[in-house]
């Protein structure tokens, strides 16, 4: 969950690329901590955010935006509805993008997924405890290069990527 202006952009960005729903992490590294009465005011926001996106972009159907909610619950109720997941990670141990592309694509013989899970982390990455919760639910790391990106960064660049590996749809 990056900071005010952050998040608003970032859920622009989502709902004019056709995201279907964004999940906003509260993670072991998340830097902004909301109070309940602040969580039901970004609610509130966020969603005055996706509807004025929706309408600049002509987007006909609005973006779901849950949370914030704890890393765990992510992991139990998003994951379940999803063909296939991801966690982007700094540090070469994970896939490369490029081996993620292959499998949206439908190559090494496998079928092209229909909802995907894509999971950005705070900034410093996902905790190692939280990477191997992740890993032990099926979640596949994926590392994005040699350079850091800061979530907004990478969040586009994939989200982007996938939109047009799936026809812009």
């Amino acid at each position: 969950m990056p900071q005010k202006k952050k998040m608003d952009d970032l859920i622009k960005q989502a709902e004019e690329l056709g995201v279907d729903e964004l999940w906003v992490l509260e993670t072991e590294r998340t830097v902004v901590k909301m109070s309940s009465e602040g969580r039901e005011r970004a609610k509130a926001r966020w969603e005055r955010v996706v509807i004025e996106a929706a309408k600049q972009s002509g987007n006909p159907a609005l973006m779901r935006v849950e949370g914030p909610v704890p890393f765990e619950k992510a992991l139990e109720q998003g994951i379940k509805d999803s063909d296939t997941a991801f966690l982007f990670h700094p540090g070469p141990s994970g896939l490369s993008f490029s081996s993620v592309v292959e499998k949206l694509r439908g190559g090494e013989k496998q079928a092209v997924p229909r909802s995907i899970f894509l999971f950005f982390g705070p900034e410093g990455g996902f905790s190692e405890r939280e990477v191997r919760l992740a890993e032990s639910q099926g979640i596949q790391k994926v590392f994005l290069g040699d350079t850091t990106l800061r979530v907004e960064t990478a969040f586009l660049g994939v989200v982007s990527a996938v939109r047009f590996l799936a026809g812009g749809q």
